[in-house]
């Protein structure tokens, strides 16, 4: 087993982040750094909860998502 994204020997097709969101900018970059070409995140504390700090935590996601030229839905 891998201890994380870049310690993998190639680039992933597809990676699941189940994680918390707090974490997730840190995978999901890694992910880019790496060459996976799709990524899935399973988490909630976003946008759903009302919260500023969640809303700004999607913002960021949505924004780097944007920045590397990838969809998001």
């Amino acid at each position: 087993m891998n201890p994380n994204i870049s310690a993998l020997p190639e680039a992933p097709e597809h990676v699941g982040i189940v994680i918390a969101a707090e974490r997730v900018m840190g995978v999901l970059k890694e992910c880019a750094d790496k060459g996976a070409r799709f990524v899935t995140v399973f988490t909630s504390n976003f946008g759903e909860t009302g919260l500023a700090a969640g809303r700004a935590l999607q913002d960021e996601v949505v924004a780097f998502t944007r920045e590397i030229g990838r969809a998001h839905v």
